[in-house]
């Protein structure tokens, strides 16, 4: 009997050599190459935060959404005109500087982690402008979609 628990022992010794034998060889450079790849960064997109229409002649369009359409006007600086609506913000923008799109429209996403979600979009190999900040106290980045829409992500 001392002989079968002997020989059960070596066998039990012998497979636990050959598991840790394989995960020696696993740890070669294809599993390296593999523990070295970057998780993918989770893009959280938040609910829709503004419409900015572009215009081409900012006071005759802001007049308009006020005026024409009496949309409340909660500020005005610089080229930048907030509406008031219920929900997502309109807003009348007077320029495309610093920005990737230069289209009529711009769809932004409220974000509550604009470096990661940045990060995030670069991964994704997303063609996004830089970081900028239009006005106190926001932080932007625009891109576009495979059609040429222009989006953006926005958070402080």
């Amino acid at each position: 009997m001392a002989g079968a628990t002997k020989t059960a022992k070596a066998k039990k010794a012998a497979k636990a050599a050959k598991a840790v034998k394989g995960a020696k060889a696993a740890k070669g450079p294809a599993a390296r190459k593999a523990a070295a790849k970057p998780q993918a960064r989770k893009l959280a997109l938040g609910k829709v935060a503004r419409v900015i229409l572009y215009a081409s002649d900012f006071e005759r369009t802001v007049a308009f959404y006020t005026k024409t359409l009496g949309l409340p006007l909660n500020y005005k600086e610089d080229g930048w005109a907030s509406l008031g609506t219920e929900g997502t913000e309109v807003n009348i923008h007077a320029g495309h500087e610093g920005h990737v799109c230069v289209g009529d429209t711009h769809l932004a996403f409220r974000v509550d982690d604009l470096d990661g979600a940045y990060a995030a979009l670069k991964e994704r190999g997303v063609a996004v402008s830089d970081i900028f900040s239009p006005c106190a106290g926001k932080r932007c980045a625009s891109f576009k979609d495979p059609d040429g829409n222009c989006l953006g992500i926005e958070g402080e």
